[in-house]
């Protein structure tokens, strides 16, 4: 179960405590080990610096922001 609710036939699983929270290990990873390559991620950059045609200048910044997250 989501939030680390206890399952309801009583089998805990692995990482559950007795209080029915989720005590699991979670690994975050850093800008190193981003699997886009480093020259990928310049030429991304280098593109968001370019200014796009201004009909399309508000969708491009989207666009742009959902790639960097």
């Amino acid at each position: 179960m989501p939030w680390g609710e206890p399952s309801s036939d009583g089998n805990d699983e692995e990482g559950t405590e007795s209080d029915g929270v989720r005590h699991d290990h979670v690994e975050i990873l850093d800008a190193e080990s981003s699997r886009a390559p480093s020259e990928f991620r310049k030429e991304l950059l280098d593109a968001m610096k370019q200014s796009p045609p201004e009909k399309y200048k508000e969708r491009v910044k989207q666009y742009y922001e959902e790639l960097v997250k």
